[in-house]
């Protein structure tokens, strides 16, 4: 129903995050601005499939101080048979709860779910395929002394010109982030076969 699993917090509660919106339109997402920070806790998922839901925004992976080459939704909408669902990851201490915006923003997802408010829940996986992407090029990138702020362009860029690529490309990610990390050459390997595969986009 959610669309995903709890698979860990690598945020905790006294981070200061950076949210991109992806959706700046959509009455969910109306409180908040195109990037906006806050200090929160933030999971990450297991079994989050793109092409169920319509993400409204997610972390910024370059400008968080915890970086992980994958992407992270925080926020997203669905419509599951007759009814609708608002999903926020925040809300994990007081200063989230006392923020006006982040009530704000509780209240409209809450009226878009009882359809008093409007606003699309098609999925657009290629947000997710774009993200994933540009989170591995720039993660990995800065890992392997390469230029990331280009590279992680390039994989956005590619992402969305190519969707068939793009989802192909996230899967590999996943399944990169799933590997025995034990098997050291083996994920050093897979690392640069990915990286390669952006660089020759």
């Amino acid at each position: 129903l959610i669309n995903g699993t709890f698979d860990g917090h690598p945020w905790g509660s006294g981070e200061n995050c950076t949210m991109t919106v992806h959706e700046t339109s959509h009455t969910v997402a109306k409180p908040w601005p195109a990037e906006f920070q806050i200090k929160d806790e933030i999971y990450q998922y297991r079994h989050y499939d793109p092409k169920s839901v319509r993400v409204i925004y997610g972390l910024n992976m370059a400008k968080c101080k915890t970086k992980q080459p994958y992407h992270v939704p925080i926020c997203w909408v669905r419509e599951f048979g007759k009814g609708r669902l608002f999903y926020t990851n925040l809300g994990h201490n007081e200063g989230t709860w006392t923020n006006p915006q982040f009530k704000e923003h509780l209240l409209t997802g809450i009226r878009w779910a009882l359809k008093l408010e409007d606003g699309p829940a098609a999925p657009n996986p290629e947000v997710s395929y774009a993200e994933q992407a540009k989170a591995f090029a720039w993660v990995v990138g800065t890992e392997l002394g390469k230029n990331a702020d280009e590279l992680a362009a390039k994989a956005e860029k590619a992402a969305k010109a190519d969707l068939e690529w793009g989802a192909k490309l996230y899967e590999d990610i996943d399944k990169y982030r799933r590997m025995d990390r034990k098997s050291a050459d083996k994920v050093k390997a897979e690392k640069e076969r990915l990286i390669g595969e952006i660089e020759k986009k």
